[in-house]
This record gives C-alpha cells, structure tokens and sequence, in this order.
C-alpha cells in the first residue's frame, strides 16, 4: 500500500483514515440533517467523506508546506455534497413552504422551535418543519465569513446582484462550475483567506481573487 510523508510520519492513506475519523465526523455535522431529509444516512456521509480524504491523499504533496487537514478538508466535504446533490435533495420549494418561509423571516422565528413557530402563525407543525430546514439548506444559510477579519459573506462574495430566493441552490449553482471554482468557493465559505487559498495550490493571493472573479461572473449570468 502507498506511503506518504504527511505532517511529520510516514502513513498509509488506511492510517489516515483511523486517525481522522473525528475530523470526517466534524464535517457530517452540519449536513446531517439535510442528508437526513432525503434518506441518506451518517454512515452514508462518512463513507463520502472517506472517499474524499482518499482522493486528498493522492494529491497531497507535502513540499507545497499545508498541513494535511487543511488541504483534504474541503475534498472530504466536496464528496458529502455531491453526494447529496446526486440525490436530488435541491428541489424547487412549495408556495405554501416558500410562504411560510417569508412569514417565518417576517416575524424574526428562524431560531425558534417549529412547535413555537407553527403555534405563532397557525400553521400544520410538517409545513413548518420542512421550511425551517429549507431555510437552512438555502444559499444564505451559507452567509459565513469568507475572510477571517472580514464582514463579507457568501452572498457578498459571490454576487451584488439581488437574486431571487425561490431559484437559487447551492448546489445547483456549484454544478456549473469546474473543480478548481468548486474547491477555490468551498474554501472561500470555509473561512480561508485569499493568502490561504493560493498557498494550498501553490499560487498567489492573486490566483484566488482571478478564480472568484470567474464565479461571480458565472454567478451572475445564473442569477438573471
């Protein structure tokens, strides 16, 4: 079995495995409970996600200076997302959900139990349910920080052009781009800076601002 000098020890990609399994566990987290709304199971994620580490191994070239978590991070969590992609999980939303959605928004619930919520607008608890989750799938729930010591989010990062809520996926969008966009946007959404970025594909800061400036434009064609 292959060997590799990774972050101070020679190890096979199984050694990884057994060693970083917390780490993949981390990443199912916050996709859980999307995976969960469309059958998939935590074991399902994991084995995803052990996919990705395995292609991360392959490419990881310990001279480039990075840390091996920080280089097969977003392929592990690029391999829990396709794979929830694949299950058709980014459907277009009801008009009562969609309603349901500006209603809860309106009125400020979005971090309050569906029992609170569905008692507050009389509405059936399963159509509450399945808009708060719809909510947090939505490409704003995304709005992390794209710059450690910045205030833009992924809306900001992404586009100034408003967008309609009803057409927008997240997945859905990523599809259209190519695996170096894909894999520049989910580190972007991670937290990385710019300097982080182009260290990874041993690039300048530079090289990050030329590949985001692609998305945003195919943002934006997508988004009209």
């Amino acid at each position: 079995m292959e060997q590799k000098y990774i972050d101070g020890e020679w190890v096979t990609v199984d050694d990884l495995l057994e060693k970083h399994t917390g780490f993949i566990k981390e990443k199912i987290n916050p996709l859980k409970k999307t995976a969960f709304l469309i059958g998939m199971t935590k074991e399902d994620l994991f084995i995803s996600g052990a996919m990705g580490l395995t292609e991360a191994f392959k490419k990881f070239d310990s001279d480039k200076g990075v840390k091996f978590l920080s280089f097969a991070g977003p392929y592990i969590q690029g391999y829990m997302m396709n794979e929830i992609a694949k299950h058709n999980f980014l459907v277009r939303v009801p008009s009562h959900i969609y309603w349901l959605m500006t209603k809860i928004r309106q009125c400020e619930l979005e971090e309050e139990e569906p029992e609170k919520v569905a008692k507050k607008l009389d509405a059936p608890i399963e159509h509450v349910t399945s808009a708060l989750e719809t909510m947090k799938t939505r490409i704003k729930s995304t709005n992390q920080k794209a710059e450690i010591d910045s205030d833009d989010t992924l809306e900001d990062i992404l586009t100034s052009t408003p967008y309609d809520e009803t057409e927008i996926y997240v997945n859905e969008f990523k599809d259209r781009l190519n695996e170096i966009e894909n894999r520049v946007l989910s580190l972007k959404m991670d937290g990385y800076t710019d300097r982080d970025i182009g260290k990874i594909f041993n690039k300048s800061r530079g090289y990050t601002g030329f590949i985001m400036k692609k998305v945003r434009k195919k943002y934006q064609q997508y988004a009209r």
